[in-house]
């Protein structure tokens, strides 16, 4: 009986642990994607601000100075950029040339940076042919969409790789956890093996045995009614007795 109710609480459990496990992983997986991105936005917002600046002094100033440093820039941070005019007509772009370039007024990052002031967009880039993260910002006095954008190529690999460790370390924690789980679940069983002898000691007429030992909160109802049991058999098998006992007296 120990050893059934052993496995089917093991099976019981490992299910439970394998849910969990899987559960908490795609939580945490999404959470981690979150935080990573959100912490992409406010890079790609800081940035655009700290060169806000440099482009406002010079965008009609020393254009083709302009041109040279933001390719530079790019060069550095791996962070591609772009002014846009309020008709969507690309002016500068560190990666491509204006001239072959669609324009951006239907771009969603510059309809929310026009409209709002500031926005984002995750999209595909027909010029470069790859997935951006964009963050555009809207420089009112001078009549132009200031956009920054990073490839997300490598960002996707160090996701996967992150979520690859995290998944492995998790793995690792469930399977810890479990195997130090089995003994505990195996002595919290400890208290049927008792009640399971008690129950075949009374199938073999050893009534006067108490369930004395067992001492575990919760069950004490059913100790008590178990040990009354004990008391009622005792009691039958004495009167039992002392009738047979007094039957074969009379018959002598």
């Amino acid at each position: 009986m120990r050893k059934y109710l052993f496995l089917k609480l093991l099976k019981k459990y490992f299910l439970f642990f394998l849910t969990f496990f899987f559960f908490t992983s795609y939580i945490t997986s999404e959470f981690l994607k979150k935080f990573y991105f959100d912490n992409l936005k406010k890079d790609l917002k800081d940035f655009a601000f700290k060169i806000k600046g440099e482009i406002e002094k010079k965008i009609e100033k020393d254009y083709s100075k302009l041109i040279y440093e933001l390719k530079e820039i790019d060069k550095f941070t791996n962070k591609r950029i772009t002014i846009i005019n309020t008709e969507g007509t690309v002016i500068v772009d560190s990666r491509g040339d204006p001239q072959f370039m669609e324009n951006h007024k239907n771009r969603p990052e510059f309809i929310k940076a026009i409209e709002k002031g500031e926005g984002y967009s995750l999209r595909f880039s027909s010029t470069l042919r790859k997935y951006m993260l964009y963050y555009g910002y809207f420089i009112k006095e001078k009549g132009i969409v200031l956009r920054v954008s990073l490839e997300l190529e490598h960002v996707n690999f160090f996701l996967s790789e992150l979520k690859n460790k995290f998944s492995l370390l998790l793995s690792l924690s469930f399977f810890t956890f479990f195997l130090f789980f089995l003994p505990f679940i195996w002595i919290s069983l400890k208290d049927v093996y008792i009640v399971e002898n008690f129950i075949n000691n009374l199938a073999e007429g050893k009534h006067e045995i108490k369930l004395l030992s067992l001492k575990e909160k919760g069950l004490e109802r059913m100790i008590e009614n178990l040990n009354k049991i004990s008391e009622n058999l005792t009691l039958v098998y004495n009167e039992i007795k002392l009738e047979k006992d007094l039957s074969e007296v009379i018959d002598l």
